[in-house]
């Protein structure tokens, strides 16, 4: 299924991070559960360190076979892993980016998310579901609508769309439609994934800590401490991000150029 899809994404829950040490709210018994008693205790979310699953993930974009990653999460286990910003959709929020603050329960989508988001609901031919009970959030729609453009298709096996594949050990509202179901816990799962794809030896070890440097072009001069960002002074915000599927269009973006020389002044905002 992978191997034949040309714009997989995947949708991520509090369960690829349990492994890491940060618990997962869906889960009522957390003391007695099937993954507590190997679960790590992080007292700071920001000593986490990303999970198998993590890794893999990053390692299936990198050998292009992952094109978009939802993350309902807000921990920032992806980027610590290496997977680019650029393709990831921290739809509820992240702990990290003052400019992406966390959606309480009852709050609202930012806006140019949630339609990044219906752009990859359109745009996927495979949603791989991972670590979540899909338990009624708004952005559960990526997975329902997945699920239903495959069953809808006139040749549902031979179809364009693969469906969707879920992974998660607790039931979900659309493991009767989804075209693979697999009650496993994910970092049982996706190192055999990896295996399977042969890209077991390029996913990064667990001990590995990606180390992150500036974009490719970003750089006004070596050593300079300038940098050209994709951003509009005058709107206040990141541009391209919709309209071209998350990659800013640098040939029709205005760009910022960010001086962080000692000595500059600089006004932080969010």
């Amino acid at each position: 299924m992978i191997r034949d899809s040309n714009e997989m994404i995947t949708y991520t829950g509090a369960g690829i991070s349990v492994a890491a040490g940060i618990d997962d709210y869906a889960t009522k018994v957390k003391d007695v559960s099937i993954t507590a008693a190997e679960m790590p205790r992080v007292k700071d979310w920001k000593d986490a360190r990303p999970t198998l699953t993590h890794r893999v993930l990053t390692g299936m974009y990198e050998a292009g076979y992952l094109k978009h990653w939802i993350q309902q999460n807000h921990d920032s286990l992806p980027q610590k892993a290496g997977y680019p910003q650029s393709c990831l959709n921290e739809i509820h929020g992240s702990l990290h980016d003052p400019g992406n603050p966390v959606v309480p329960y009852e709050g609202s989508l930012r806006d140019d998310l949630y339609a990044w988001l219906h752009h990859w609901q359109e745009r996927n031919d495979l949603c791989l579901a991972l670590g979540t009970s899909m338990s009624g959030f708004n952005c559960d729609s990526v997975p329902e609508a997945a699920a239903q453009k495959f069953l809808q298709q006139p040749d549902a096996v031979n179809g364009m769309h693969k469906g969707l594949v879920i992974v998660n050990l607790q039931r979900t509202p659309y493991d009767e439609v989804s075209s693979l179901r697999i009650y496993a816990k994910v970092d049982t799962v996706m190192p055999l994934l990896a295996e399977a794809l042969g890209i077991a030896d390029t996913v990064r070890p667990m001990d590995h800590a990606h180390v992150f440097s500036p974009a490719e072009g970003s750089v006004v001069e070596a050593g300079s401490d300038m940098f050209i960002v994709p951003f509009s002074s005058e709107a206040g915000e990141h541009q391209g991000s919709s309209a071209s599927g998350g990659k800013a269009d640098t040939a029709q973006t205005p760009n910022t150029v960010w001086d962080l020389r000692p000595g500059s002044w600089v006004k932080l905002t969010g």
